[in-house]
């Protein structure tokens, strides 16, 4: 079993928003438009711990992460061609 990450690009956003959060089996990520491509995906623990990392391929719309993704606060980071974005998420 599997917790799906969707990612979206919107035009007149300024930052990451992350819904529904807190998440259960999925959460959808919104990117500004001009965010750039994203080149990498992590998730830490609130120790700081690197849970999950990923370099997506070249289309990034949907990522896995094993759902062994114990419930929690975590942090989620973005990072893209031109900026980081950081977001607190809660895993129900």
């Amino acid at each position: 079993m599997y917790i799906h990450i969707t990612a979206q690009l919107q035009p007149h956003k300024e930052e990451l928003t992350v819904f529904p959060n807190p998440f259960d089996a999925s959460i959808t990520i919104t990117l500004p438009l001009n965010a750039g491509k994203p080149v990498k995906v992590i998730i830490s623990s609130v120790s700081g711990q690197k849970i999950y990392e990923q370099i997506p391929g070249s289309e990034f719309s949907t990522i896995q992460i094993k759902s062994d993704l114990r419930s929690g606060i975590y942090f989620l980071e973005v990072i893209t061609s031109t900026s980081t974005f950081k977001k607190r998420i809660c895993k129900l």
